[in-house]
């Protein structure tokens, strides 16, 4: 190789070297660069503190248009109707009379097709979308479960002919990160009526403009309250969002809000899913029209009310009541849904086990009728029931002997063996109650008005029990676990005013709490004490109370949990006192019988505030202590050895012979009672 082959060699080397410094360098600055663009230029046109600039020179236009007070941080902005006209052009109208039918038709016939809808009060929605006055506008609210939630869920609602009617139909508004990504999908979604809007811009932005003034030419408009999906596949739901109220107390005429809650979709479009899912079934429930005359009112009464506490007000109450809304939907979708479903969830009990496998499940029926009681039971039946129930809760504890009588596993069984209705009927009488109360069962009302917690705080006489929440007293039937009729409390059923105010806000922070933490949780909050208390000055009593139950006997497993609160409102030394106790149960029974009872109490305190703060400070303090004792149950459990979790296992005897009940001579507990009650055979 010559000189000046390898000078050349040696020159390209190097030429190669420095080309890739040179792209290293370039790659660096491109980083430096992207990120410096992440942060706009202060002082540039198009920088941050030009567009806030702008922004809040805008803002002091119309905050001076109106003529409000300068210290208002929120206040009503006023929607110019020159905002339809970009949005209501002829070409987009043209393209929204065919795309929203033809979208809401395939929805339609998906969702009531391929899928199937339970819907609990569909005629609401009717009566809002077709019987409303003129130029009332309307707005729906719902939680927010899946991707696909609008338009799957609000196309089944409504019948094929309403679909074909696009310019009646609903506006939503939808992030424009996820909507209006590129030129293809924002002309999609403007087609099917969807309005933009920038997440973090807050209330005041153009595309929550667009939507007051739907409204204000009387639309209808779809939102989501909540702002964003649920994270846990449906199981909580977000508090409601500031948006949503401006929505309705900005509106020219207040809006119509009916709001609805689903349960379901999150089976046919699960998280990470591209395609939705058949044969699924969701559950909807839709609610009566939420009133704000009260809050319209305060701002015409009160000039100096604060607009941020209007939009939160109305937030709040939309937010609860679809909390209570979604307790219902969520006892309705596990419902069962046929009698077969119970046949085969009974079969999976393991009857063997206890020796009556062809007597419990036979073709004749649910239970046998081949098995008769002895005769020497027939002469005392009375004496023998009473005598077995006492003896049984020597060994068992009297809410688990009651909890099978009350899932009517054996009732039944043991009325044929007893041949006597008036026996039988004197023993579910008083076990029932026992049971429904010690276990705190929530069960709905007639006419779906509320639901009512069967506790002792809330009786108020034999088979009354009162709902504070929706004031309204129902009867119980304890023996079928059925409200049988419901009326209006009587304002001596009923705290004063002022202790109303406390209790009904606790009630809200503890509804917000239990729909945060027990997915199947219910709750209420009770005055105990001091009731007719009317100012400051005496002292009083609330209860909480929380139950929640988790049945799943298809895996072996049931548990519960029950806690109550009793808070002692100390006026004079302006203290508020908790006294907790809580119950956790846990009950496992594949190949054997594994049960927890666990109970814990705690004692805390708090000062003395307004009701709202009040509130707040004890929903913390019950939350902190709960949160932690179930976290110390979690991990004394988690750190069991498989060997100590199995030396825990009270192994049931499996002879596969049935129970003798024609002899019962041969057992020492058969013996012993009728030696003390001297029956011969």
């Amino acid at each position: 190789m010559s000189g000046v082959q390898r000078l050349d060699k040696k020159g390209d080397l190097w030429k190669n070297r420095a080309r890739e410094l040179q792209l290293r360098l370039r790659d660096r600055f491109h980083v430096a660069v992207e990120r410096h663009r992440c942060r706009p230029e202060i002082f540039s046109q198009d920088g941050f503190f030009s567009s806030s600039v702008q922004r809040w020179l805008r803002l002091f236009h119309d905050f001076r248009r109106d003529s409000l007070p300068s210290s208002s941080v929120l206040y009503r902005k006023r929607v110019s109707e020159d905002l339809n006209a970009e949005e209501d052009s002829v070409i987009l109208r043209m393209l929204q009379a065919v795309a929203v039918p033809v979208l809401g038709n395939v929805c339609h016939v998906f969702m009531n097709g391929l899928n199937r809808v339970q819907v609990y009060g569909v005629e609401k929605l009717h009566e809002a979308l077709l019987n409303r006055p003129k130029n009332k506008p309307l707005i729906t609210v719902s939680n927010h479960v899946a991707s696909v939630d609008d338009p799957f869920v609000i196309a089944s609602l409504l019948p094929p002919r309403v679909l074909l009617d696009a310019q009646n139909l609903r506006w939503t508004l939808c992030a424009s990160d996820r909507c209006f990504k590129n030129p293809v999908t924002s002309a999609f979604f403007r087609s099917v009526k969807v309005l933009p809007v920038s997440r973090g811009e807050g209330i005041y932005q153009k595309g929550m403009d667009i939507a007051l003034s739907k409204l204000n030419t009387g639309g209808w408009v779809h939102i989501f309250p909540e702002g964003s999906r649920s994270r846990d596949g449906g199981k909580t739901m977000g508090s409601s969002k500031r948006g949503v109220g401006r929505l309705v107390m900005d509106a020219d005429n207040v809006p119509m809000v009916v709001p609805f809650v689903h349960s379901g979709m999150q089976e046919i479009m699960p998280v990470g899913a591209s395609f939705p899912r058949i044969g699924k079934t969701v559950t909807v429930v839709i609610g009566d029209p939420i009133e704000f005359d009260d809050l319209v009112n305060e701002e015409q009464n009160n000039k100096h009310v604060s607009r941020g506490k209007l939009y939160d007000a109305v937030a709040s109450r939309i937010g609860h009541r679809l909390q209570q809304l979604k307790v219902q939907v969520d006892k309705l979708a596990l419902e069962q849904p046929s009698v077969e479903r119970a046949m085969e969830m009974l079969k999976q009990f393991d009857w063997e086990s206890l020796g009556m496998a062809n007597d419990v499940v036979t073709e004749d029926g649910l239970f046998g009728q081949e098995s008769q009681a002895d005769a020497y039971i027939n002469g005392s039946k009375r004496r023998v029931l009473v005598a077995w129930r006492n003896r049984i809760r020597g060994y068992m504890e009297p809410s688990e002997l009651m909890g099978f009588a009350a899932r009517g596993l054996f009732m039944n069984h043991l009325k044929s063996v007893l041949d006597d209705d008036q026996v039988y009927n004197e023993s579910v009488s008083e076990a029932f109650p026992v049971y429904n109360k010690s276990h705190v069962i929530c069960l709905p009302m007639p006419h779906r008005s509320g639901d009512v917690l069967v506790t002792s705080y809330g009786e108020l006489e034999e088979n009354k029990y009162l709902d504070p929440r929706t004031a309204q007293v129902a009867t119980v039937d304890h023996v079928k676990q059925v409200c049988t009729e419901v009326r209006p409390a009587s304002d001596e059923e009923l705290s004063s005013p002022y202790i109303e105010e406390f209790r009904f806000a606790l009630d809200a922070e503890i509804l917000k709490y239990v729909g945060e933490a027990y997915p199947k949780g219910v709750c209420s909050v009770y005055c105990a004490n001091g009731k007719d208390v009317e100012e400051p000055g005496s002292d009083f009593e609330l209860v909480v109370v929380i139950s929640a139950t988790r049945l799943s006997p298809q895996n072996f497993c049931n548990g519960s949990w029950r806690s109550i609160w009793n808070i002692e409102f100390k006026d004079d030394a302006q203290v508020l006192e908790l006294k907790g106790k809580l119950q956790v149960g846990a009950h496992y029974f594949e190949e054997g019988n594994v049960q927890l009872d666990a109970k814990h109490e705690c004692n805390d305190s708090t000062i003395f505030q307004s009701p709202d703060d009040s509130a707040i400070s004890i929903a913390t303090i019950i939350r902190h202590h709960e949160t932690e004792y179930l976290t110390s149950l979690e991990a004394s459990y988690s750190n069991l050895p498989d060997n100590t979790f199995k030396d825990l296992r009270r192994k049931l005897p499996v002879t596969r012979t049935l129970f003798p009940w024609h002899n019962t001579s041969q057992f020492s507990l058969t013996r012993e009672i009728t030696k003390e009650l001297g029956i011969e055979k």
